[in-house]
């Protein structure tokens, strides 16, 4: 809950608009926080009957993560994460073990201790009657709860049984079924190209960006170039050149947003693409995230590798997101068939975000130039389809700043074929880094890594 709250809070690029589709994940998850808040004094050990207590919360924390797993987005729990959890529980359960014997001889109705010459003392008032009465009503009270505990620890055991082996799946792990096409005929005259879409930030935001990333071994031994896009009106270009280091600085109109820039890049350099290109904007987000993603993830076999978070999936032929975004056009889906030579139906796509990613030419010439040609003509022409009432819907639209352009974000992972909704189950959160135990292929989708492969 308290990520949720710093998340809607502190996010400044989108917002973020709640809807009917988010009640049930949000239901569960008030739900489980008050179970948690109810039960931390207990499992703290300010009750007695901790054991029970910590087999309820099994039980519960069970069946969140086999609900999250089964009806929403599949969630990934790493094992040693679930050790942990357990040896918590268990340790908190042992507190039990070390309570101190009740004194049964200080209540009224129990026999008392034999006297040192081996004589029964007299019962104590009341009866005997009313002494096995007691005894029997204890031990059913003891049955009782010990078949509560069974029936709890079945049932969390078939919860957490079913969510751990659909925890890392083959299913959850593959790529949706279509062939991964790649244009391995294509040679390029440069290893790496960082693009960056510009408009009046300060050049230290670039030779900022470029020096971070010539830290990087892996990047700055192959002496990337950087190809700088204005879309200034008043710009110096050559100016630019000469603060940024740029090989070169190209100038264009204002419009479109990055989206409009990285198209015109792929559309015009279309035989001059670098093996790996870098998609990025002058002012990056998050500097220092987008540090340790690049470093912890991009390789050379890296395909698509989004510099954003990556934690975001719709359904293809309905397509929206927790900001307030809806494909009404069905422009994802209609991509998704131009790109895959197929239909999507209901299917999950991953979303990109931030407008910082990092693809290959390989996979950027496995479409058609003319499915980028489409793209930025809808960005950049007054009359497309892009800036008309029936795509807006009263949503506020301007050539420099077109809604379509918030769309163009989202769809990248899509256009780059690297859709599959394991990644957003698998990759971490920008702040968290890397998982232990997880792989490069977490949080990208590496030209290298597929069997079924289809080259022209």
């Amino acid at each position: 809950m308290s990520a949720t709250a710093c998340f809607v809070f502190l996010e400044d690029d989108h917002e973020v608009a709640l809807t009917w589709d988010h009640v049930p994940m949000l239901c569960l998850n008030l739900t489980t926080t008050a179970i948690t808040i109810a039960l931390l004094p207990s499992i703290l050990g300010q009750t007695k009957e901790v054991t029970m207590l910590s087999i309820t919360f099994f039980t519960a924390a069970g069946f969140t993560a086999f609900f999250s797993q089964q009806l929403w987005l599949p969630v990934y729990l790493s094992y040693v994460q679930v050790l942990a959890f357990l040896i918590s529980l268990a340790c908190c359960a042992v507190g039990r073990l070390d309570r101190p014997n009740h004194d049964y001889s200080s209540e009224q109705g129990w026999l008392e201790l034999p006297t040192e010459s081996g004589n029964i003392t007299k019962l104590s008032n009341p009866s005997m009657a009313k002494l096995v009465s007691k005894v029997s009503k204890r031990m059913r009270w003891v049955l009782h709860q010990m078949m509560i505990q069974l029936v709890l620890l079945s049932i969390a055991t078939a919860a957490w049984g079913w969510f751990l082996t659909t925890n890392l799946s083959t299913q959850l792990a593959k790529h949706t079924s279509h062939d991964l096409r790649l244009d391995t005929s294509y040679k390029a005259n440069s290893n790496i190209d960082i693009v960056m879409s510009m408009y009046r930030e300060h050049p230290s935001h670039i030779t900022q960006t470029l020096s971070l990333l010539n830290s990087i071994p892996s990047i700055g031994s192959k002496s990337p170039r950087l190809v700088l896009y204005t879309k200034d009106p008043h710009a110096n270009t050559a100016l630019l050149q000469q603060q940024t280091n740029a090989t070169k600085v190209i100038q264009l109109p204002n419009v479109g947003r990055e989206g409009h820039t990285y198209l015109h890049h792929i559309t015009s350099s279309w035989d001059d693409l670098a093996t790996q290109t870098f998609f990025l904007q002058a002012s990056i987000h998050n500097p220092r995230e987008f540090s340790a993603r690049v470093e912890d993830y991009y390789t050379p076999q890296t395909g698509m590798l989004g510099l954003g978070f990556s934690d975001q999936s719709c359904e293809c032929n309905n397509c929206g997101d927790r900001f307030g975004w809806q494909d009404h056009s069905g422009i994802v889906e209609e991509t998704w068939k131009e790109v895959f030579n197929q239909t999507c139906g209901e299917q999950r796509v991953l979303l990109s975000y931030k407008g910082q990613f990092v693809a290959s030419a390989a996979r950027l010439r496995a479409n058609k130039k003319s499915l980028y040609e489409r793209l930025m003509k809808a960005l950049e022409e007054p009359g497309s389809w892009a800036h008309q009432q029936k795509y807006l819907q009263g949503r506020p639209d301007s050539l420099n700043a077109p809604y379509f352009g918030y769309t163009l974000e989202r769809l990248w992972s899509v256009i780059l074929q690297c859709s599959g909704e394991r990644i957003a189950a698998l990759c971490p959160t920008l702040l968290s880094g890397t998982r232990r135990n997880g792989s490069k292929a977490d949080c990208q989708c590496l030209d290298s890594s597929w069997k079924s492969i289809i080259t022209f």
